[in-house]
């Protein structure tokens, strides 16, 4: 399940890089996937349903920067928090031992 998360975070990091080389950013600037070249893949779908990837008007596509940022910026917190509980619970299983 971990490995098939990674995979989709890479790939929507990839198809993120994509729309900036583009310059696909801005609803003027925005492109269809065949000029962008893309599939409308699971990345490309979750993008989208996150609005990370908007449509400005039918079929044109683009990159809504602060979307990604502040996407960027849960991940981070909920890995932290994540991290933080596990280490937590090994401390905790550590001094139960000890006192054991």
């Amino acid at each position: 399940m971990a490995g098939a998360a990674a995979v989709i975070v890479r790939r929507e990091k990839e198809l993120v890089a994509h729309f900036r080389e583009h310059r696909a950013l801005t609803t003027n600037s925005a492109q269809s996937t065949n000029a962008l070249q893309v599939d409308e893949n699971i990345a490309f779908r979750i993008l989208r349903e996150r609005a990370i990837i908007r449509e400005a008007s039918p079929g044109l596509y683009y990159l809504d920067e602060p979307s990604w940022e502040a996407s960027v910026r849960r991940r981070r917190r909920i890995a932290f928090i994540l991290i933080t509980a596990i280490l937590a619970a090994g401390v905790a299983a550590f001094i139960t031992n000890m006192k054991h």
